[in-house]
């Protein structure tokens, strides 16, 4: 992890990628719960939260990645200068 920053980007990383499954699973988790008259109400969802989930979880392994990989290039440069 990079000293610089500490353990924050992981943490970043982590509450992306579950926000993003909170987001695929909310609107069938909650679809019982919105059901007035027969008409489920939660069903308007599916197409916005499943972007919004995929997005989420993709930027939450995108910053891990980028985060290690900036890692890695630190480490790198300072074994060239000494």
């Amino acid at each position: 992890m990079l000293t610089w920053v500490g353990k924050k980007p992981l943490r970043y990383a982590i509450a992306m990628a579950a926000t993003g499954l909170l987001a695929l699973t909310i609107q069938f988790i909650m679809a019982p719960t919105h059901t007035i008259g027969g008409i489920n109400y939660a069903d308007v969802w599916h197409t916005t939260f499943t972007i919004i989930g995929v997005t989420l979880i993709f930027a939450g392994i995108a910053t891990e990645v980028y985060t290690e990989a900036v890692s890695i290039r630190r480490e790198a440069l300072a074994k060239a200068i000494k």
